[in-house]
C-alpha cells in the first residue's frame, strides 16, 4: 500500500522540527522531488545532485567490494547533510551543527 502524501508531508514535518534541521527533501531515485520543507527550486536541484552523488558514492563501494551504502554523512564547519538511500526514493536532511 503506497504511503499518502499527507503521511509523507507530515512526516517530514516532523523531522523539521528537530533541532538544527532546516531542510528536508524526500526525492525519487530519478533525482526528481517528490516532497520538501523547503522551495522546490531548491528541493529539485538538491534532489538531482544527491541522486547523482548517490550513484558515484555506490560506484566506489562496488569497486572496493564494501557493502552497500545506508547512510551519507557530509558534514562542513557548521552544516551537516544526512542522505538516507532507500528503493525507490533518497531522504536528505540538512541541519545546522550545535556548538
Amino acid at each position: 500500500m503506497p504511503i499518502k502524501e499527507e503521511d509523507i508531508k507530515r512526516i517530514l514535518s516532523g523531522l523539521a522540527k528537530y533541532e538544527g534541521v532546516e531542510s528536508v527533501v524526500l526525492a525519487d531515485d530519478t533525482g526528481f522531488p517528490l516532497s520538501s520543507t523547503i522551495s522546490p527550486k531548491k528541493a529539485e536541484t538538491i534532489s538531482a545532485l544527491v541522486t547523482s552523488l548517490i550513484g558515484k558514492v555506490k560506484s566506489i563501494l562496488e569497486e572496493l567490494e564494501l557493502s552497500s551504502l545506508k547512510v551519507l554523512v557530509m558534514r562542513t564547519a557548521d552544516r551537516e547533510i544526512l542522505v538516507t538511500p532507500q528503493e525507490g526514493a533518497n531522504l536528505v536532511v540538512v541541519r545546522k551543527l550545535t556548538k
